[in-house]
C-alpha cells in the first residue's frame, strides 16, 4: 500500500513509520508518521485496495471502488 510514498515525487528518502493501526468492519486505517509530515491510509481488506491516503496535507479517496476494481477508468468505447 505504501509503495507510492516510496516515489521520489513524496520525497523517498525520508523514513515514515506506521504508528497506530485499528480495524473497522473490513476496512483498516493506519496511520503513519515521519520527519517530513504524518498522514493515514484506508484500505478496504476484501478488495485489498487502498480507498484513501492523506499525506503532505492532500486527501486522495476513490470514490467508486467498482470502477477501479474493473479497470474501467479512462476507458472509451468504440461502436
Amino acid at each position: 500500500m505504501f509503495s507510492p510514498l516510496d516515489l521520489p515525487i513524496w520525497d523517498y528518502n525520508q523514513n515514515y513509520e506506521v504508528v497506530d493501526a485499528w480495524l473497522n468492519g473490513d476496512r483498516v486505517r493506519l496511520e503513519f508518521a515521519g520527519p517530513v509530515g504524518s498522514g493515514h491510509a484506508i484500505v478496504d481488506l476484501e478488495n485489498h485496495v487502498a480507498v484513501e491516503l492523506q499525506y503532505l496535507d492532500v486527501l486522495y479517496i476513490v470514490r467508486d471502488l467498482s470502477i477501479t476494481l474493473h479497470g474501467d477508468v479512462g476507458r472509451t468505447t468504440s461502436t
